[in-house]
């Protein structure tokens, strides 16, 4: 029986098999259309997905594709605030502007490399789930598997087939997107934006083009013109210039809707299945692939006789966040659409009184680039001492050799250096999660956590554990709780 069927090949589903392939797990993913989109839906990346892409190699290329955007300018009421990312404590302190297709071709070489594919062409038709396994009816006929994830974006069909509300609203406010080349004196580096009558906002692709998005008054359904979009810049943006050379116009309408369960038994959802929102920030394909990240490793350790506990933990850790991103995003929409004349001179004194606030500001830009999203509500993760990064905290730069990373256990003792030494990594065999555990030495630079502690970090980089002193029957429940019963001998 295959132990993973991933329905949906765009970035979240790619992602979600990368992490299981890489894992161990058998997966096969599935994908009714016949071929990639050639369009850019989604065109940035933040600096914690970047971080999560390095885990596979993926980030150097992903840069080398994309047009790093250090910096945004909101121009409002005469007046313009403009806000650096250079200040992120992250190696990639910056949007990353690259066309979704880029991305999810990277993806696709990576899913390659670990020896996956993707069927396309091949939708779903119904499920059957029972308390072994799940079959699935397949365009090209059933298959049985361990568990089901529906990747398979905000129509997603699997969300259909669990019968689950996808609670929500629909915006009043339309929306035109072009991705076009734009003769004006555009930063290349910096996201431009104009609140005023009307919202205009200008993301600088590589290769020249602009990405620039807009919201319209109108309930039209005929196709948006370049003439159409080039009046709209006219007249919400302080430059000029000739827009030509469209790849894609077109409308749309924004939602906000969630699921109230990620999981039902042994199928789940992830990505637009499970959440939309507004486009404000640049969220949505970034959440989706921090929703693989969080249950590749979950689904491997399930297949290997965890808890439910443990599988449980994916709605508990990544609902409160999708809910907290549908929560500012709507915030942002709303802000940027507001017609009355009084609340708008309102929101352009607040917006600039907000851009003097160097805090507020570090909190807003953290935020964006997905740098404050822990898990520290999560029922898995235990905390019990003083000092240090705390459990369920951003992760820890916690390097070790090995390709498959179970947990780490961080010790008191330093460097001359003042590097903190691990005592041990915990870690498994390069071919997979293997038959035990082995114990190795390293090194981490992180200074400040108390003697006579441990620190252990899960398999997606977030602190897990975080206890003092180091005793062995504590630390064996601990573990338990964080990634499930010991690996029998």
């Amino acid at each position: 029986m295959l132990d993973l069927l991933v329905v949906g090949a765009g970035p979240t589903g790619l992602m979600l098999a990368c992490e299981a392939l890489r894992h161990g797990l058998r997966v096969r993913v599935v994908d009714r259309a016949p071929a990639p989109s050639p369009l850019s839906r989604a065109v940035v990346l933040q600096a914690r997905t970047l971080e999560i892409l390095e885990t596979h190699g993926l980030t150097p290329a992903l840069i080398e594709a994309g047009n790093p955007l250090r910096h945004a300018h909101f121009s409002t009421g005469g007046r313009q605030v403009s806000v650096s990312f250079d200040h992120l404590p992250t190696r990639y302190p910056y949007l990353l502007c690259i066309p979704q297709s880029a991305t999810e071709g990277l993806l696709h070489d990576r899913l390659v490399s670990l020896g996956g594919r993707v069927d396309r062409g091949v939708g779903l038709h119904a499920l059957r789930a029972d308390v072994d396994g799940v079959t699935a009816v397949l365009d090209d006929g059933e298959q049985r598997c361990a568990w089901l994830v529906g990747c398979d974006g905000a129509h997603s069909e699997v969300r259909k087939q669990l019968g689950l509300t996808f609670s929500g609203h629909a915006y009043e406010e339309r929306l035109v997107l072009g991705d076009v080349n734009w003769d004006a004196p555009l930063p290349t580096d910096a996201l431009s934006s104009f609140l005023g009558d009307g919202f205009l906002a200008a993301f600088p692709l590589p290769g020249g083009r602009v990405r620039l998005i807009a919201t319209v008054d109108d309930d039209r359904e005929d196709e948006l013109t370049l003439p159409e979009l080039a009046a709209i810049c006219e007249a919400r943006s302080p430059w000029g210039g000739r827009l030509s050379d469209p790849a894609w116009l077109a409308r749309f309408r924004i939602h906000a809707r969630q699921v109230d369960r990620y999981r039902v038994g042994r199928v789940l959802l992830a990505g637009d299945a499970a959440h939309i929102h507004s486009p404000a920030g640049g969220q949505g394909m970034n959440l989706g692939i921090q929703d693989a990240h969080n249950l590749g490793w979950k689904l491997a350790m399930m297949q290997r006789g965890a808890p439910a506990a443990l599988l449980d933990s994916y709605h508990a850790e990544r609902h409160p966040i999708a809910a907290r991103t549908l929560r500012a995003t709507d915030v942002a929409t709303r802000l940027g659409t507001v017609r009355h004349p009084w609340l708008r001179a309102l929101r352009d004194l607040a917006g600039s009184a907000v851009g003097g606030l160097a805090p507020v500001v570090d909190a807003i830009t953290r935020s964006v680039a997905e740098l404050d999203t822990g898990v520290e509500h999560s029922p898995i993760v235990v905390d019990d001492a003083p000092g240090g990064p705390r459990s369920g905290g951003r992760p820890a730069d916690l390097p070790v050799s090995e390709d498959h990373v179970l947990m780490q256990i961080a010790g008191p003792s330093t460097d001359a250096d003042g590097r903190l030494r691990l005592r041990a990594c915990v870690a498994v065999a390069r071919d997979g999660w293997g038959d035990r555990v082995r114990v190795a030495p390293t090194t981490v630079a992180r200074e400040g956590f108390d003697a006579d502690g441990v620190l252990l970090v899960r398999p997606d980089g977030y602190v897990g554990v975080r206890l003092a002193p180091a005793d062995p029957g504590r630390l064996a429940a601990a573990l338990a709780r964080a990634v499930g019963p010991p690996l029998p001998e």
